[in-house]
């Protein structure tokens, strides 16, 4: 078939994008997972309280997965194509001059829809997704919100505010309470508790304490009173976390939940846009740069899966290398942002960085033969990629040899 679109194109582009949907949904099963297992204490309170917590757990995923996007696209591309190399596919059609424009138009074509996907998460649905995240946590039963306390875990409830749960029985039994209160300028106060447990009452959120003492640190050593510090012992304490949801509701939505508008024609009212010009503009140059990466991953799968190859060139190596680059090269990004804030001209940097590297990796791929290393490279290239395709044909036989023992 002639034409922009044929068979052999239809074909690959159902492999990459099998293979792409598969990792996504791994990569993206795995971090909800790890979200969702903060939870085990909904679960076993109940079918409501847990379903609303995974309802909240569902919010985070549209902007985790306009990150993940880009690299499933690449792991997608370079799994598909060895297993088209692996088939010996690619090395046939290359022997019966199939034109590499056959190759590079379906990675082109999904690169492309990524592009769009990871822009719309970016830009529209993933702000809009955590501000529904924070809106329903502002206005969650009180069971969640105490999902953020976790046995061990010293948290940052908002500026000046910090709680350690030693135990953790249920949702609402805990145990060994530290709580740091540096909201006052003037005061430093310390709770300790033994005991305690979640209260809800008349729609409040409280924190009854038990068996404990709050310590009263002036901020310079002595008050305005020319009091020191002071220990006051307690049977039971309130402490109340409604008056902290009203602060949060006051600060408003966090960077990453708002729109577009909002940070371009920003409201200086606003408490969160005094003094954060640069997280600002890291965020807006951040939220369109971003797409951009599936362009350069696209190309990279092409760069270094995509060519015909036997079965002796160390594939593995080659797709371990492949994604230790472009993660390198994904890093970078993040730190071009910080970069980029330094000046207004160097505000492409964000964007050309990303492109100059697809422009690469699509020009090796279309050259008649193969990029070649550098001499002083490719002696420890080859090392490495034998000893990493060794390594890994071992662990193999170690793994397989092991079950097989067990099944005998």
């Amino acid at each position: 078939m002639t034409g922009f679109w044929g068979t052999i194109e239809r074909y690959i582009f159902g492999r990459i994008l099998a293979a792409m949907a598969l990792v996504l949904l791994a990569l993206d099963g795995i971090l909800w997972i790890v979200w969702a297992a903060r939870g085990d204490a909904f679960f076993a309170a109940g079918a409501a309280p847990a379903l609303e917590f995974l309802g909240l757990t569902f919010l985070t995923l549209p902007l985790i997965t306009a990150v993940l996007l880009p690299f499933a696209l690449l792991i997608g591309g370079l799994q598909a194509f060895a297993s088209l190399n692996r088939d010996a596919e690619l090395v046939i059609a290359d022997s019966a001059g199939l034109p590499r424009s056959r190759i590079w138009k379906p990675v082109l074509v999904l690169s492309l829809l990524t592009f769009v996907a990871s822009g719309l998460l970016s830009v529209w649905l993933g702000p809009a997704s955590m501000r529904s995240f924070e809106q329903r946590t502002q206005n969650a039963s009180v069971d969640l919100i105490f999902s953020i306390f976790q046995k061990g875990e010293f948290r940052q409830l908002t500026d000046g505010l910090t709680v350690h749960i030693g135990t953790l029985e249920s949702r609402e039994t805990l145990g060994e309470i530290f709580i740091s209160d540096e909201r006052d300028p003037t005061t430093h106060f310390i709770y300790y508790a033994r005991r305690g447990a979640v209260v809800k009452r008349d729609g409040g959120a409280y924190l009854a304490l038990a068996d404990g003492e709050i310590h009263r640190i002036p901020v310079g050593g002595e008050d305005a009173a020319g009091v020191g510090s002071s220990i006051v012992e307690f049977e039971s304490y309130a402490f109340d976390f409604t008056s902290l949801l009203a602060t949060q509701r006051v600060r408003g939505f966090a960077l990453n939940a708002r729109y577009i508008s909002e940070l371009l024609d920003r409201d200086l009212s606003d408490p969160l846009f005094r003094d954060t010009d640069a997280q600002v503009r890291r965020e807006l140059l951040d939220r369109f740069s971003a797409p951009f990466w599936a362009l350069a991953f696209g190309a990279a799968s092409l760069f270094f899966a995509a060519r015909p190859t036997t079965g002796r060139q160390g594939r593995f190596a080659t797709g371990f290398a492949a994604f230790l680059i472009c993660g390198a090269a994904r890093a970078g990004g993040w730190a071009s942002l910080a970069i980029a804030n330094l000046h207004a001209a160097l505000y492409p940097l964000p964007f050309l960085f990303p492109t100059a590297l697809a422009a690469f990796f699509l020009y090796g791929f279309l050259r008649p033969h193969p990029m070649e290393l550098p001499l002083w490279l490719a002696k420890p290239w080859v090392r490495f990629r034998d000893a990493s395709g060794a390594w890994a044909a071992s662990l193999v036989a170690r793994i397989t040899g092991r079950r097989a023992a067990e099944l005998n």
